[in-house]
């Protein structure tokens, strides 16, 4: 491979020219004939052994040629690119220019980086925010963790209350008819979930397993079943089990099951300082301005700094335009990025997917 040409086409949009010479053609294109021959046939010729020139004199001459070329396109084009020294992004536009005598050549218009010029980005002050962390908190996250390691065991010395599952057979009827979808067999129903109409639920409650009873409902007005809406129903009901949700004890076992504290006391401040940290993540939908330097994106996408709900730091999201500070110009989706990476000599990391720099 041999590039030919680099130039400038427009803004941080670069086109190439590389050459592939005859002898490593014509061995792409041999390959592909060979790989395809066994597929092509040729009257007078068993199925598979028609000689190439033959099969290019039925179809034409370049008959293999598009599959050699894409063989041949991302080696060519990943030589050209580091003989062109350019950083390339996005996929780039191929072209053929030319198939003769000297083998081929092909063109590939492509983006580049922006170029950036970082000025003033240092000295930039946000105010930090202190998030308070309530014992409220606490207790929600620490009991979602307490959900999450729950385990369901059987009842069989009482009957069915609000937030047990019970496993049931029902029918529905409606003018003593049975209607569609109004049938299920060992359906699994969370009492309290409000998964059935309105009513249905409550009448499981204080009923035992093996029990078989009528459940009496009436099929609100704005029931998505036009035949059904506003009328009253009754359900054939019959219960095969009951289980409840047993949660573990908030002690120093439930500490050691799911944390490396042995003390629950130990793992409680645990979860606070986790929260706490959580809580200076910062986000795009909670952001002030910061009232000083800024970076400016043109010619499309604009870029505001915004203050980051964390220590010395600031975001990018897209918003108003801050004059002063930095300036380039560039592809608009990647502006913001690439004028946090020519800070790069500085702490530059990731945080829920926005780019977050440290001073």
């Amino acid at each position: 491979m041999s590039l030919t040409k680099s130039e400038v086409i427009e803004k941080n949009r670069y086109e190439l020219q590389f050459s592939v010479d005859k002898a490593t053609f014509d061995a792409a294109v041999n390959a592909v004939y060979r790989k395809q021959v066994k597929n092509i046939a040729v009257p007078g010729f068993r199925k598979g052994k028609a000689p190439r020139s033959i099969i290019e004199k039925m179809y034409g001459t370049g008959v293999f040629y598009e599959d050699a070329i894409n063989d041949l396109i991302p080696d060519a084009y990943t030589e050209a690119l580091k003989e062109a020294a350019i950083d390339a992004v996005g996929q780039p536009e191929f072209d053929v220019v030319s198939i003769d005598e000297n083998g081929l050549v092909l063109s590939a218009k492509v983006y580049v980086k922006p170029e950036v010029e970082i000025k003033d980005y240092l000295g930039i002050e946000v105010e930090k925010e202190v998030v308070a962390v309530t014992d409220e908190d606490v207790d929600r996250e620490i009991e979602t963790i307490r959900e999450r390691n729950s385990r369901e065991i059987d009842v069989t010395d009482r009957p069915a209350e609000m937030g047990d599952t019970t496993v049931i057979d029902f029918e529905g009827f409606c003018d003593g008819v049975a209607f569609e979808g109004g049938k299920g067999t060992d359906y699994a129903l969370k009492l309290g979930s409000g998964s059935f109409i309105p009513g249905f639920e409550e009448q499981i409650v204080g009923k035992s397993i093996d029990e078989e009873f009528d459940v009496n409902v009436t099929f609100p007005e704005e029931y998505h079943a036009a035949d059904l809406a506003g009328k009253p129903s009754v359900f054939k009901v019959k219960i095969h089990a009951i289980t409840k949700v047993e949660l573990p004890e908030l002690d120093d076992d439930f500490a050691k099951d799911v944390s490396e504290f042995d003390t629950f006391a130990e793992y409680r401040e645990d979860v606070k300082a986790k929260i706490q940290k959580t809580a200076f993540v910062p986000s795009v939908t909670s952001t002030r301005r910061v009232e000083s330097r800024g970076v400016r994106c043109s010619p499309a996408k604009r870029t505001v700094l915004s203050t980051a709900r964390r220590g010395n730091a600031f975001s990018t999201v897209n918003g108003e335009r801050f004059d002063g500070g930095a300036s380039f110009e560039g592809n608009s989706s990647a502006c913001g990025l690439f004028a946090l990476r020519g800070m790069s000599n500085n702490k530059l990391t990731m945080i829920n997917s926005q780019y977050i720099y440290f001073r």
